[in-house]
This record gives C-alpha cells, structure tokens and sequence, in this order.
C-alpha cells in the first residue's frame, strides 16, 4: 500500500503564491497514481517455490499432472477433439450462402445477386430455401424479353436407398462422438502413465540420495580407518599392509561417491524434466522412504477388464468399427434421390418494373447420383470387414495381456516384500557381524580387511532395505496402473498412513 504526503509550505514567496509547490504536489501524485496502475496491470512474475518447502510424493505428483508437458498436450488434445466433435455437428447446421455472380461473354452480361438458406437433416433430407435476381444484358442484335428476373424457391431433397434413415447419415457425427469418448479413456489413461512415470523418478531421486549419504557414510569410514591403521602401524600393532588396503578401500570409496554425485544428479534432472521445471527450480523432496498401504478393491477380478480403460477404449473402437461397416454396406446400394421445388418468379426489362412474383412452377425430379461401377464401394466395404477381423483379433490379445500384467503386477509386488523381509534380516546378522570384527579386531584378532568387509556388507544391507522399501512401493504403484485404478485418490489413500 502506497501513502503519498505532501506538505504544504507555510512561507510564502516573496511574489506570494505557492503554485509552484501544488504543481510539484500534483505531478507527484499523479506519478505514483500511474505507477500503481503500471504494477497492478503487469503480468506478476513467476513466484519460485519456497526454498524451505519439501515435497512428499503427493505433491510431486500433483505438479506433474498440472504443468508438466504431458499434462498440457493431453488437455490440448482433447480440446481438438471437441472441436472435431464441433464440426460434424455444424453439418447439420443451417448455412447461409450468398449468391452473387458477374460475367461476361462476347457481348453477353449476366449478373446475379441473392441468397439461399440450406439445411441437412438427420433423416437424410435438405432443405434450400432462397431469393434471387438475374439479369440479362445483351447486344443490339438480340432482344430479350424480361431481362431481370427474380425468383423465391424451396426446394425439399430426400435421399433413398442408400441415404435414408438416420443411423446412415448420422454415422459422421455418431464416430466424432465415440472418438471423443475414445480420446477422453486415452487421455485418463496416459495420465495413469503420467503418474506411475513420476513415482518412478521421484523414487529415484529418493533413492539416489540415499545412495549419495551411504557413499558419504563409507567415505568417512574409510579415512577414519587409514587413520587408525597408519596409527597402529606406527607403533607396531600392525603391518604396513593394513595401512595399503585403507588406501585402497579410500580410493574405492571415493570413486564410488562421485559416481553417486553424478547419478544424483541425473535423477534430479530426469524428475525436473518430467515437471516441466528448469535446473534453477529444483524442487527439495523428502528423503524419508515411508512404505505404500496399496488399496485394492475386492471385486477386481470379476471387473477388471471394466477397470482397464485401454479395453474400453477398444470396446469403442468395435463400435466405430460397426458404424463404418454398415456405412460401407449401405454405400452398395444405388444413390437415389426424390426432390420436389416450389418457385414464385415474375420479370421486368429491370427490377424496378417488378411489383410481384406471380409466376408459379413447380417440379419433382428422381436423381441417380450413383455410378453403375461399385468398385470403390466394393473395396471399401472389403476393408472394413478386414478391420473388423483385426479388431476382434486385437481384443482377445488385449485380453490376455491385461489378466497376464494383474497377475504379473501382483507376484512382483510380493517378490519384493519377500525381500524386504530378507533385507530386514540381513540387516541384523550384518550389524552382529560388523560388532564381532570389530571386537576381534581392537583385540589383534583379525587385520583391517576384515573389519572393512564386515563394514561394507552392514552398509549395502542398509542399502538393501531402503532399494527393497523403494521397490515395493514402484511395485505397489505398477499394480495399481495394471488394475487400472491408478489416480490421484488411490495415491493418496496409499500414502494417507504416514502423510
């Protein structure tokens, strides 16, 4: 909030007036009047995310489905489609067409100027309805009688045979609907993807940390130990090779926590790719791995296939599938078509001279828009039948593919909690086996090399157990996504327990 004072002189010039001031007052505030405006009518710069925020794996999530480009195609996507949808509506619409027309041909003008209203119906009719002027111009040696004449028409055309009844010439319109639909299940179930491929990242960063703190943990252990080891080697207590397998054991630990650094990064990046966020926006994600509750409904046998919208979208494509069949048969038979017109003309040697239509004619015309040659019919009612074939085909290898991916979802994810029970334990004898070394070897029981082994083992089991909880919750997700329940709801029921 902006407070503008100004202070009005009590001394006066020695001319006596102040106007000066009040002019420097009023340029003052009308500056500041214009700067508020300028700030309130600017585009707000994009605000970055707090850098004290963390980020769980709902919230990452929710990004992704907001602003990622993944997310932005797919909403652009089905904006197309309703349009797609739009115009084979329009179809149907009334049309308002000018008509107006000049020319001329050795000596000969002819213009004309009015309009026609036409209109398509479901049933296979259409409707022209309009008013027009012509007029006539030609040279000395002819002589025209009515050189403008003006004409008000309806005309009703109906088509027979092939282009009657609804189902026929509501077919476009009918298909631009079931891709809508079919656009919409598609869109729904990239989005499921959209998700379990954010988990995935997510994960990996989490994990890659992980990874990171370990190789930190180790490297520290290591120059701890060939400090301790030339200590002991200086008075005795052990060999000079002890000393050499900590400096090798230092090496290794610190190759392998820049190879961590680097991973950690590419994770990082990988996961701001996904959000559609740059390297200056990365975003801090909590590094506590929590395990996943997965949330799986009771009847999801007896309705899975109603769960998988990939089958649902190929229910929907056997029914775009029929339509155009039946489009293709009906295409077999003749294009007839009954039309009856109604006009009200009169005529003048010009337009002003016309004061009424009292000419009536009428006409009722049979048409055959057809060929005799139905090869183009006939080939394309033989494609269609071939795409119905590849349709049912397709069907029963989705179906097996959908029951083959619950099932396989469903072993995998109790693979991996069988192994994060293994690591659970593995953990234990790890940390009874690195006490008993070092024991053994503050006693001069045992060199240094064993010490570092039983180190190196209490430290991946760690490990062990953090890839193990990781894995069990991508797998928990993936089970989700072959079930096909995968959403933002079913993320937060799982996750509810410890968010």
């Amino acid at each position: 909030m902006f407070r503008f004072r100004c202070a009005q002189r009590t001394l006066h010039s020695r001319h006596g007036n102040n106007g000066g001031n009040d002019s420097s007052c009023i340029k003052a505030a009308v500056f500041v009047i214009f700067y508020i405006l300028f700030c309130m009518l600017s585009p707000l710069p994009a605000v970055p995310a707090s850098a004290s925020q963390v980020y769980n794996i709902l919230d990452i999530v929710k990004i992704a489905l907001k602003q990622s480009d993944t997310a932005l195609s797919l909403a652009d996507d089905l904006v197309i489609e309703k349009m797609n949808i739009a115009s084979a509506e329009h179809r149907f619409a009334i049309q308002l067409i000018p008509l107006a027309n000049i020319g001329v041909a050795q000596g000969t003008g002819s213009q004309t100027l009015g309009y026609e209203v036409q209109r398509e119906t479901s049933s296979g009719s259409s409707l022209t309805a309009g008013f027009r002027v012509d007029r006539t111009d030609l040279d000395e040696a002819y002589e025209v009688e009515d050189e403008v004449r003006a004409r008000a028409y309806i005309k009703i055309s109906q088509g027979l045979f092939r282009r009657w009844g609804t189902r026929y010439n509501l077919a476009g319109l009918n298909a631009a609907e079931l891709s809508g639909q079919s656009k919409q299940l598609q869109t729904v179930r990239s989005r499921q993807f959209l998700i379990l491929n954010t988990v995935r990242r997510y994960y990996n960063v989490v994990l890659a940390g992980k990874l990171l703190e370990k190789s930190e943990q180790a490297l520290g252990r290591s120059r701890e130990n060939l400090e301790e080891s030339i200590a002991r080697q200086s008075v005795g207590l052990v060999s000079k090779v002890d000393v050499y397998r900590a400096e090798l054991a230092l090496l290794t630990a610190e190759n392998s926590h820049r190879d961590q650094q680097r991973n950690q990064q590419r994770a990082i990046e990988s996961l701001n790719e996904q959000l559609g966020l740059f390297e200056a926006e990365q975003l801090r994600i909590t590094e506590e791995v929590n395990r996943l509750v997965p949330v799986i409904p009771d009847d999801w046998e007896q309705n899975l296939l109603d769960y998988r919208l990939d089958w649902q979208e190929h229910l929907i494509d056997l029914k775009k599938g029929r339509i155009s069949l039946y489009r293709a048969e009906r295409n077999m038979l003749p294009d007839l078509a009954l039309s009856a017109t109604l006009e009200q003309a009169g005529g003048a040697d010009s337009i002003e001279e016309i004061d009424s239509l009292d000419e009536t004619n009428w006409s009722v015309q049979v048409e055959l828009r057809s060929t005799f040659d139905l090869f183009d019919e006939k080939q394309a009612l033989t494609r269609e039948n071939i795409k119905i074939a590849q349709l049912h085909r397709n069907g029963k290898a989705l179906r097996r593919k959908i029951m083959r991916e619950a099932r396989e979802a469903f072993e995998n994810l109790q693979t991996e909690e069988h192994r994060h029970r293994i690591s659970v334990a593995q953990l234990k004898q790890a940390g009874k086996a690195m006490d008993l070394a070092q024991t053994r070897y503050n006693r001069g029981l045992s060199d240094n090399l064993d010490m570092i082994d039983a180190e190196n083992s209490f430290s991946q089991a760690e490990l062990d157990i953090i890839t193990a909880l990781t894995g069990y919750n991508l797998q928990a997700v993936e089970l989700a996504y072959a079930l096909g329940i995968l959403d933002l709801d079913w993320l937060r029921l799982a996750t509810e327990t410890f968010l």
